[in-house]
């Protein structure tokens, strides 16, 4: 791994109005902790009754991941808040550095490996990160993707289709966002199963510490000598033909003119729009899907109106987000949220998994409804940190789900719902695999 801290860039100094120290004990109140980790008893299939129970506890619950004590929030007002809270920082390196000593597990994953990105940066490294890929994925951007997008998502489905079964999950959800971000960053796309391998083993097994360094530290390898050869060839002039406008590309030149990017941050940079740029729409495709199988009048609805496809999409990640707990914060000063005093240094896990299902903010808010009054869920974040992806997210999710419906009839699970694997993540709401059977649609 000593190839993987060479990496890191130097970051900048955080300005903070009172000094960081290393929190003395573990959050002190006096209600139950709230066990994060996915081998806590009911982490992975009873998820929202874990959270609902830690929003009746309070805006700011004690809770610990992987080892490492914070505070969790779960109601979506008070999570809309510290997401714009400036006595937050999402750097962990600067905010609260002790947290190596006090849980290294933890701390090693949340910062894999790598330099600084957009999630885990400052303003205003932030801002200078965030703009030199915010182009590609404007709405006029993302909607020019959409014929290729339509085309592998046929793709896709003419492979399924005359077999009648599918892993939905592998054999669908995968390939169609992972095949998209790959051409659009440049990355070959004959090596997106080893890369899969990878970043499964990186976001799914995080109580793994061996398996989780070494699939972090062959992403690390193959995206270093990727970013080598593809600035081998833009410095002679080869970087022409199928990828001559590739994202990557772009980055590169974003390193080599100027500097506006460091080595170390192009490389962080190119992983998370791989991993982020998949993951998520793989999820949200599965989590959907598998509510849509649990409610055949749901089903039926949708299938009947196609129209409903984006204000679905919508509850699909209001009632089973893609991403459980989707940002750590770190205090530079004391907060106090009701009974809860967060101490500088100590952390807040922002359970966007848990914000909408808010009884405060909606109406029957376990109940998937395709004419709910638009409220803003947090399944995208908020604030400078909303998913720069969230177009594309939302652009092949809806090619996803009129395809899936339109060629698949009898759409149903292949086996009992127990036989279900959920990820084992802190932070992923996904499946590990989802069989269906179904017939071709006249």
């Amino acid at each position: 791994m000593a190839r993987m801290e060479r990496q890191f860039a130097e970051p900048r100094a955080l300005a903070v109005r009172a000094p960081v120290r290393p929190p003395k004990k573990e959050p002190s109140m006096t209600s139950e902790l709230i066990d994060l980790t996915p081998s806590a008893t009911g982490i992975e299939t009873d998820l929202h009754q874990e959270f609902a129970a830690a929003r009746k506890a309070g805006p700011l619950v004690p809770a610990v991941l992987l080892g490492l004590p914070g505070w969790v929030a779960t109601g979506q007002e008070v999570a809309r808040d510290l997401f714009t809270d400036p006595r937050l920082s999402s750097n962990p390196r600067l905010a609260a550095p002790h947290l190596k000593e006090i849980a290294p597990w933890a701390f090693a994953q949340i910062t894999a490996g790598f330099a600084p990105s957009m999630l885990s940066s400052d303003q205003p490294d932030h801002t200078r990160l965030r703009r030199l890929v915010s182009s590609a994925f404007t709405t006029r951007r993302v909607e020019a993707l959409r014929p290729r997008t339509q085309e592998i998502c046929d793709e896709l489905l003419a492979r399924m289709l005359p077999h009648g079964h599918a892993d939905l999950i592998e054999d669908f959800a995968v390939e169609l966002p992972l095949r998209v971000v790959m051409e659009l960053l440049g990355v070959p796309v004959e090596d997106r199963h080893s890369f899969r391998e990878w970043s499964v083993v990186a976001v799914s097994d995080p109580e793994d510490p061996a398996r989780t360094l070494a699939a972090l530290a062959s992403i690390h390898g193959y995206l270093d000598d990727l970013i080598s050869r593809k600035s081998a060839e833009a410095a002679r002039g080869t970087a022409g033909g199928e990828h001559e406008q590739d994202l990557l590309t772009a980055l590169i030149a974003a390193r080599d003119e100027g500097g506006r990017l460091h080595a170390a941050e192009l490389l962080s940079m190119t992983f998370l729009l791989l991993l982020a740029g998949h993951e998520t729409t793989t999820n949200l495709i599965g989590n959907g899907t598998l509510m849509l199988l649990r409610d055949p009048v749901l089903l039926r609805t949708l299938r009947d109106d196609p129209s409903l496809t984006g204000a679905s999409i919508e509850e699909f990640i209001r009632l089973d987000s893609p991403v459980a707990v989707a940002a750590l914060r770190f205090a530079t000063e004391e907060i106090r949220m009701g009974d809860a005093v967060v101490a500088p240094g100590e952390v807040v896990f922002i359970a966007t998994g848990a914000t909408g299902r808010d009884p405060d903010v909606y109406l029957d808010p376990d109940v998937p409804d395709l004419h709910r009054e638009p409220a803003r869920h947090l399944g995208f974040g908020h604030g400078i940190h909303f998913c720069i992806g969230a177009a594309l997210a939302r652009m092949e999710a809806d090619i996803a789900f009129r395809g899936l419906l339109s060629a698949c009839d009898d759409l149903a699970l292949g086996v009992p719902e127990k036989d279900l694997r959920w990820r084992r993540s802190p932070h992923i709401r996904g499946l590990r695999n989802l069989p269906v059977v179904f017939s071709p649609r006249p």
